[in-house]
């Protein structure tokens, strides 16, 4: 029973995480309110008559220790403009007091906000306008296109960082609560499957089946936070609660059939109460709130049933008493009757 549990908890997770490669972050908040507001019409309006690109213009910072020269800075522009045939120029260049600090502004081709735009923005435009800049000046990129590069890199720095060290802290407060180094390893790699999982399951729901162009760039961090505490924290309870039975003497699939009697209820209920709360948010006319309240009710709903009530307590069982290595099988607790 235990291994046919087992099989179908991990074929579902393994199924719904192959759409965690297909993840594509989006930056567009535009897109993700509803159409019929006055903002989206004018959006719309003026990509249409003028340049999606004049929502949001991309200004470049030029400065220098002395007065620029007004004929230099006009043939940067010149031929920052004349480098792609998507940018165009807004104006001509403003100057400061001192006449040290001039900005150029100029519009990109598309929405601002769009993945495309960032991609040109970091690989190309950002790079040109650095590379042409006069001599003795320094160059700076500003406006909503390259912030929101520099948040995409953060994002994915952070990503890069904090999982793995999040990763080791849970180890070890595992390993020190359940005096074992298996189990905690285990439970490490049901909460890394629950959390592709869970955003795999996301993908294939608002990229593929509503063809959202992507989920907004936040969502990962969000899942992680909420998903990943709180299925740890269903794992512990089920797994300190299955320690115990076994501690009290009982084998390992029996002390594995227990702990989903007594303890799979209150996971349960717990689960489906937060992940209600969070799934109301599925409900509101905004997309980001629609993606973000169900990727965290989902995650939920897969830690609490999938997870911590069905593949932990039954693969515990196949393993026995080795899931407790180094200490192989726990001591009995004397005063337990």
């Amino acid at each position: 029973y235990q291994r046919r549990v087992h099989g179908a908890a991990l074929i579902l997770l393994l199924a719904l995480a192959t759409g965690y490669p297909q993840l594509k972050t989006n930056y567009d908040f535009v897109s993700q309110q509803p159409q019929n507001t006055e903002s989206a019409k004018a959006y719309q309006d003026v990509s249409t008559l003028f340049s999606a690109g004049a929502i949001s213009p991309t200004q470049v910072l030029i400065t220098a220790s002395e007065p620029l020269n007004t004929a230099t800075v006009s043939n940067f522009q010149n031929r920052l403009v004349a480098s792609s045939s998507k940018i165009t120029a807004s104006g001509s260049p403003q100057y400061s007091k001192d006449g040290k600090t001039a900005v150029v502004t100029v519009l990109l081709a598309g929405n601002p906000d769009a993945t495309n735009t960032l991609d040109f923005m970091e690989h190309t435009f950002r790079p040109t306008a650095h590379a042409d800049a006069p001599a003795g000046t320094h160059v700076y990129v500003n406006g909503e296109t390259a912030a929101f590069v520099d948040v995409r890199a953060a994002v994915s720095r952070d990503l890069a960082v904090i999982l793995p060290a999040a990763a080791v802290i849970i180890f070890l407060i595992l390993a020190l609560l359940l005096k074992s180094i298996l189990a905690p390893l285990y439970l490490l790699f049901a909460v890394a499957l629950g959390f592709t999982a869970t955003l795999g399951g996301t993908v294939y729901l608002f990229q593929h089946i509503l063809h959202n162009p992507g989920l907004i760039f936040f969502i990962p961090i969000m899942v992680y936070i909420f998903v990943v505490a709180i299925g740890t924290d269903y794992n512990i309870l089920v797994m300190t609660r299955l320690r115990e039975e076994v501690r009290s003497g009982l084998k390992p699939r029996p002390a594995s059939d227990f702990t989903i009697e007594h303890s799979g209820a209150t996971v349960a209920s717990a689960g489906l109460i937060l992940a209600g709360t969070f799934g109301s948010l599925a409900l509101a006319g905004i997309s980001l709130l629609a993606q973000l309240g169900f990727a965290v009710a989902f995650g939920i709903v897969l830690s609490a049933f999938c997870i911590a009530t069905l593949l932990v307590p039954s693969v515990a069982a196949v393993l026995g008493y080795k899931i407790w290595w180094p200490g192989h099988k726990p001591a009995k607790d004397p005063n337990r009757e």
